[in-house]
């Protein structure tokens, strides 16, 4: 059963660098964003805080090399894992000085 109706999936790397906010998806003003998909690793040890604008969504904390998968609700098919609204950002914030590369699938839901 589809739960959550949103556009194309749509598909990008992630490779943050610098520690604070960083902006992976700018903020939307025609629709919400639906985050399916977050995937990566650090490169050392850190806290992930994921956010949605100024709004925390949820904080991993991660050692260094760590695999890293956050994605759709089990058995609930379109069900997003974060949900940016409309003119909010999603944003990852490192505590630390390090990468955290992976990537991100994501829509739009109108």
């Amino acid at each position: 059963m589809l739960w959550n109706i949103s556009g194309e999936r749509i598909r990008i790397p992630v490779n943050v660098t610098a520690t604070g906010d960083t902006v992976i998806i700018p903020a939307q003003t025609n629709g919400a964003i639906f985050v399916h998909e977050l995937i990566g690793n650090p490169s050392v040890a850190m806290t992930l805080t994921v956010k949605c604008g100024t709004r925390v969504v949820r904080t991993f904390t991660l050692s260094a090399g760590q695999a890293f998968t956050e994605n759709d609700i089990a058995g609930m098919d379109g069900e997003p894992t974060f949900v940016c609204n409309v003119g909010e950002a999603f944003i990852l914030n490192t505590s630390a000085t390090g990468t955290f590369t992976g990537g991100v699938t994501y829509s739009i839901r109108q």
